[in-house]
């Protein structure tokens, strides 16, 4: 599934300021209600090299095309990552507990 990537810089800093944020173990999301459903993906610099980054980023992305479907229509999400640590399934389920927060919290 393809999904659409936050590409305007105003987006950016919406998401980033206004957003709700949730914290899980690895990674920090904020997310915002907009009129169309997209995300975006950041890597600190401080975490590697480029190689390691794009690796971050690449199985993230892998992980919320798995979970996109359990999201509302009509959100912004960006996923923040400020350092490379554990392993393969602890972050899938990381981002699944974001996801699920991100979820509870928007019911409420």
């Amino acid at each position: 599934m393809k999904f659409k990537k936050i590409d305007n810089q105003s987006d950016f800093k919406l998401v980033k300021e206004d957003g709700k944020k949730t914290a899980g173990r690895f990674y920090l999301a904020s997310f915002l209600p907009s009129s169309e459903k997209k995300m975006a993906v950041i890597v600190s610099k401080k975490t590697g090299n480029a190689v390691v980054r794009n690796y971050e980023k690449r199985i993230v992305r892998i992980f919320l095309r798995e979970y996109w479907d359990l999201l509302p229509d009509g959100l912004f999400v960006l996923i923040r990552i400020p350092k490379r640590t554990g392993v393969f399934l602890e972050k899938k389920n990381d981002v699944w507990h974001l996801i699920k927060r991100t979820k509870e919290s928007l019911l409420k």
